[in-house]
């Protein structure tokens, strides 16, 4: 089992976990860290080096951030030079974290997963003008 943690900017990490909740139901091994401006990039490293440490019994762990380069990205960085199993994803929305939480049970590597976890966010993004849905 792998486990999943998102890290993000002021409360869109527990927004994201609280709506996949709401979706998915109560899911173990799902923790989300806010990162609030008087955060520093240490502090934030901390938090996710608790759970990761909670969490040696896993196959893993994949980090969700927001946003390449802010304070969440640059604190799981750190994380990648200690622990060979683990991997980060920026950019996150809600499709990708439905599809890593009812499939983190399926892969058993971490890089298994992000790779699909990709192609499934690449496909949730949509155009909807495009799909001629709508006849004028």
């Amino acid at each position: 089992m792998l486990g999943i943690i998102i890290v993000c900017h002021k409360d869109l990490a527990l927004s994201i976990k609280l709506a996949s909740c709401s979706i998915l139901g109560k899911k173990d091994y799902f923790e989300a860290i806010e990162v609030l401006s008087n955060d520093t990039k240490e502090a934030v490293s901390i938090k996710i080096k608790n759970i990761v440490k909670a969490w040696e019994n896993l196959d893993g762990v994949l980090i969700f951030v927001d946003l390449f380069g802010g304070t969440p990205c640059n604190a799981s960085l750190d994380l990648l030079k200690e622990y060979e199993n683990i991997d980060i994803i920026t950019g996150v929305n809600l499709p990708m974290i439905l599809f890593a939480l009812s499939n983190n049970e399926k892969y058993k590597t971490v890089s298994s997963l992000v790779e699909n976890v990709l192609k499934v966010s690449t496909k949730s993004i949509i155009n909807l003008k495009n799909l001629n849905i709508f006849k004028r």
